[in-house]
């Protein structure tokens, strides 16, 4: 017989259909779903306080999102001025190496200007290397003579 105006709550066993059950649970679980009862008391205060702490959670997070966000904005503010600090830096740096090598290849062409001889003092000056100098005679002038006059001489 079934009467569709009609409703039970009573144990379920193993051996009991549950198909057509509208809720299954224990009797706090089941009492939950019957208006003004005490479960159902505690379930919407136990929800009231999830709300509230949902809802002070979601404030926490907006306000950390609004100090991180803060946070950010100071960082990018800053990027500009450490960018240029690291450009100056950098130039510094590529000014003083270029003084540097000036000055060193400025000492390399003073070495090489004062290895070269005194143009003032031709006596200090040694030929070398190809250049057109006088040379002194390989043989004394009287050793020749009598050679040519002996007629030894090719």
């Amino acid at each position: 017989m079934h009467l569709p105006n009609r409703y039970a709550i009573i144990p379920v066993f193993p051996s009991t259909k549950t198909d057509e059950a509208i809720v299954i649970g224990d009797m706090r679980q089941v009492m939950e779903y019957i208006p003004q009862s005490v479960a159902r008391a505690d379930a919407m205060e136990q929800l009231e306080r999830a709300r509230f702490t949902a809802d002070q959670i979601k404030s926490m997070q907006a306000k950390t999102r609004a100090v991180q966000v803060s946070m950010l904005a100071d960082s990018v503010s800053h990027l500009p001025r450490r960018l240029d600090s690291l450009i100056a830096q950098r130039q510094e740096r590529a000014r003083r190496d270029a003084e540097r090598e000036a000055e060193e290849e400025a000492e390399r062409i003073q070495a090489e200007l004062d290895a070269l001889p005194d143009p003032d003092d031709p006596d200090a000056h040694q030929p070398g290397g190809g250049e057109l100098h006088a040379l002194p005679p390989s043989e004394k002038p009287e050793l020749s003579l009598e050679l040519r006059r002996s007629g030894r001489v090719p």
